[in-house]
Formats: C-alpha cells, structure tokens, sequence
C-alpha cells in the first residue's frame, strides 16, 4: 500500500507540467480522473534527472518566494520600529503595573482577577523581564517575534493555493494596520493570530495528507492560542468540531488515538481555564463587548479600526456590506460546485466551516450564557477567517472573476494601510501617543520655573502617565488626579490633559468631565487627530 504524496488539480493535462522537484527516486504511479475514465501512468524517476530537476525547482522556488520575503521583510520592519518608538497604552501600563510582578501561579489563578490579564503574554514578558532590562520594548518582543510566526504560517497557509491566489492571500492577512498594532503591542491578541495560524495550516495539512499528528498539532496551535487570548475559545470550538467530523466520517484510522490525544489536550485546557473564567464572571469583568448584534457590534467595530477610526462613517458600512457580499457569493459559489461535485473541495469546505461556527458559537453564547458580542480587538481572530473564506471559495473560479475580485480588494486594503501608517499610535489607544512627550515638557517647564507643576487629567490618560511617573521619578511634576472621582477637577492645578473623545465601551464621556463646565481657560498645546488638549489658565 502507497500513500497521496502529491495532488494536483488540473483542466487541461496538455498545459500541465509535473514538479517532481521534491519526490525520491523510484516508481511512481500517476493516477488521471476523466469525465469518463480514470487512467493509471507508471512514473520513473532516476537519480541524475532528479537532481537537475532538484536545482532548477530551487531556482524556481526561490523565485516564487521572493514576492513573500520582500512583503515579510516591510511589514516586519514596519512592526519592529512601532514596538519601539509607541508609547506605553493603557492596557500595556496596567499588565506591567497589576500582573506581570505576581508569581506563575497568581498569574495563572487570575489572583488578583481581571480580562486584562492575558496569561500567555503575562508569563513571556516575565521570563523575558529576567534579563534585567525592564522596558517597554522587552515586553512587547514576545508579540515582535510572534509575528515571524504568523507571517510564517501565512506562508504556508498561501501553499495550498495556486501562485496567483496565494499572493493574494498573503497580502491580505498582512496589511491590516488595526491586526498590525497588536504585533507592536505588549498584549495577548498577536499571540493568539499567531498560534491561530498555525492551527489552521495543520488543519488544512491534515486534510490533505492524512496524517494525524497533523491534526494533534491543530489541537495543541489552537489550545495555546486560547491561553493567549480567551475569546479565541470561538476558533478553538470551531477547530475541534471540524476535527471531530473529520474524524468520525472521513477519517479511518488510529480514531482511538485521536481520541485520547484530544482528551488529554482538553483537559490540560480545561484545568488552566476553569479557574479564571469562573471568576472572571463572577466578579463581573466580562464587561467588554456590544449588545446589539454580531454585525452591529463585532462586523462594525473590526472594520472601523480597520480604516483605523474610533466612530464608523458611511463607508465604513460600505466597505462592510461589499465585503460581506463577496464573502456571502463565494460560500453560495461553494454550496453549487459542491452540488456539482466537479472536484474536491475539502479545503474551502473546512475553512468555511470552521468561520461559521467561530460565528455561530459567539452568538448562541451571547443568546444562551448572557455574554457580550466580541468587539474590536477581541473579535480580530475572525479576520483571517473572512480573508481565507474569501480567497479559498472564489480561488477557483475562472480567471477574470479573481481579477475581478482581487485586484480591487488589493489595492483598498493596500490603499487603507498606506493612509493608516504611522510609528507612534495605535487605533484604539490613540489618546496615549503624545503621554511621555507631554510630560517631558511639563518636567522640563517645571525644571526651568525651578517649581513643581500641578498637571490633573482625564481618567482615560491615567494609566500610562502612573507607569512614566514610576519610571521617570518627574521631580518636578505633581498629579492632582483622583481616581475615585475620575470626572472631576483639581481647581488647584495649572494644567489639565484633556481627552475630547469619548470611550463608549469604557464608560468615559468626554461631555460629562468636569472640566468643560470650565469656561475660562486657555489651550497651551494641543493634538486634535488624537483629540488631546492641554488646558491652562481654567477658572
């Protein structure tokens, strides 16, 4: 008995060439299904053919590599100097503050308990903190060197396509300037894409070849990323129910093995996982998310920071709903060849499997548990999804419908990111890009008055300007902020940082503050695409 060990589909045999670059030497049989007949080829391979063979597919695969490596190396590049020159945003300063000192286990018991604690991300920071050099970078480099990761199996995910289409595809999972932020930031959500990528490569591997080790190292990819970002448990119930059909119906060996593999993995999960979901909901801190509706809140709040703005527009919905067609024509395109039946379509049916019951289960949790609809950062995991949906569904369609499809997807996703790029900001903390350059210049004010500066502010900047003044000392700056009456105003300080936005999903609302009823004062500085303002004279 002999194994598939390459699969190709092919229209017209008269245009097609065999790559035996990566085969042995040996027999070989070549197995050809016609409309009306199936024919068997014996193939010969010899030593002297296959290594000429062997270097001109070398040349050919670095050939076809090198669009892969030069968009890698870019959007690396441009990940690597955010992670270095963004200052420190809210969340980042409150894992550093609240959970990365605490010990393995507190981290992992959720003791103290907050979502804010992503523990994959928590205890790699720590571990990178023992080298003693304790800044913002070092703990953003776990996240920096998971993105080699993720471009990694991105590649390996676009090797299951033609040439054309796996180009597409690797462009599209890469230029996302709001998927891009959390690759440059000290937070779980890079993690959890990497680690979801590698899942759905071993999934779409095991598929193909058969091989259950393959569908183990899903497990596992999948698992790790849940411990990287908890609302990836979507992805993870979606991975393992496309296991188990597979197991159950298509699959026919070792099912005992598969079994008791899974067993053991979700158990493993189970145990890391009970504790801090259990208090996680019993104090109440699954409060972030939407109420309205999975396109309301999930769709809409991913697209507009996508287009890397706090407040949807009208083309926001646009660019939604158009997206949404394709997605929606192609899985339609799906269910007709598959009716068909002309060839098989195990890849395109797995991957829009696995997006819809990613869908189904975080709406049947919020319909039967109470929970919120991910948004925003929380839901990112659904992007690649759509992506490879869209790509594996239409990648077989004649060629001028991909040209038709493609091409206009690559150059607004390329023109998005072109007009979202930026070294010092990210979409949703935005309020936090100009915090230590703020106060450097008040310290140096205060420097130079030979007096201490009174600075209050709006809550929102809390977090950051703690984490600078621990590291900075800022002898010559004094907070007047009250963080039990975070709307209020300190009537004694000479300068108040002012966020004009407000943060709906937080509970700030920049038109309640205190600090507006204050008509008399003056604007000493100010950054308006952050919506930051320095006030000064407030009577």
């Amino acid at each position: 008995m002999g194994k598939v060990v390459q699969y190709n589909e092919v229209t017209k045999l008269n245009l097609f060439t065999l790559d035996i670059s990566t085969l042995s030497k040996g027999i070989y049989f070549v197995k050809i299904h016609c409309e009306k007949n199936t024919y068997i080829k014996k193939l010969f391979i010899i030593k002297q053919y296959f290594s000429k063979a062997m270097n001109k597919s070398a040349f050919s695969i670095q050939k076809q590599s090198l669009p892969y490596f030069a968009i890698s190396i870019l959007v690396f590049a441009y990940v690597l100097v955010r992670a270095l020159n963004m200052g420190i945003t809210y969340d980042e300063a409150w894992t550093l503050k609240s959970f990365v000192p605490l010990s393995v286990m507190n981290v992992i018991n959720y003791s103290p308990c907050d979502a804010n604690n992503h523990i994959l991300n928590t205890l790699l920071i720590k571990f990178f903190y023992l080298a003693g050099i304790e800044n913002v970078f070092f703990a953003r480099l776990p996240t920096v060197l998971a993105f080699i990761l993720y471009l990694f199996y991105c590649r390996k995910i676009s090797t299951f396509l033609p040439s054309l289409a796996g180009i597409i595809v690797f462009i599209l999972l890469t230029v996302n300037p709001f998927l891009l932020d959390f690759f440059s930031l000290a937070r779980g959500y890079g993690l959890g894409l990497a680690f979801q990528s590698m899942s759905v490569y071993y999934l779409l591997a095991f598929i193909k070849n058969k091989e259950l080790k393959l569908a183990h190292y899903a497990t596992v990819a999948a698992s790790i990323a849940v411990l990287a970002n908890f609302s990836q448990l979507n992805y993870w119930i979606a991975c393992q129910s496309v296991l188990l059909f597979m197991i159950c119906f298509i699959y026919k060996e070792n099912k005992l093995k598969f079994f008791v593999v899974q067993l053991i993995t979700t158990a493993c999960l189970a145990l890391i996982l009970y504790e801090p979901i259990r208090k996680l909901i019993k104090s109440g801190s699954l409060y972030y998310g939407g109420s309205e509706g999975f396109y309301s809140d999930t769709l809409v709040s991913l697209t507009k920071y996508t287009q890397y703005q706090p407040v949807p527009d009208i083309y926001t919905y646009w660019s939604l709903d158009i997206f949404l067609l394709l997605i929606i024509t192609g899985i339609c395109y799906l269910v007709i060849k598959n009716i068909k039946k002309q060839t098989p379509l195990l890849l395109e049916n797995l991957l829009t499997a696995i997006l819809l019951i990613a869908i189904i289960s975080s709406v049947l949790q919020h319909y039967l548990l109470g929970t919120l609809y991910l948004i925003d950062r929380t839901a990112l995991f659904y992007f690649p999804l759509f992506v490879m949906v869209l790509v594996f569904t239409f990648y077989k369609s004649p060629r001028i419908l991909q040209k038709m499809i493609f091409f206009p997807l690559i150059f607004f996703f390329g023109l998005n990111f072109f007009y979202s790029v930026n070294t010092y900001k990210t979409a949703l903390w935005y309020f936090d890009a100009h915090t230590e350059t703020v106060l450097d210049q008040f310290n140096e004010m205060g420097k130079q008055q030979n007096k201490k500066i009174s600075i209050d502010f709006s809550w929102p900047f809390q977090s950051a300007i703690g984490y600078y003044r621990n590291k900075k000392e800022y002898p010559y700056i004094t907070i007047l902020q009250d963080p039990r009456q975070r709307d209020a105003f300190a009537p004694n300080a000479d300068y108040y940082i002012y966020l004009s936005q407000s943060l709906e999903k937080v509970g700030y609302d920049a038109d309640r503050q205190e600090i507006v009823r204050h008509n008399t004062k003056d604007t000493l500085l100010s950054f308006e695409k952050e919506h930051m303002y320095i006030f000064e004279k407030i009577k």
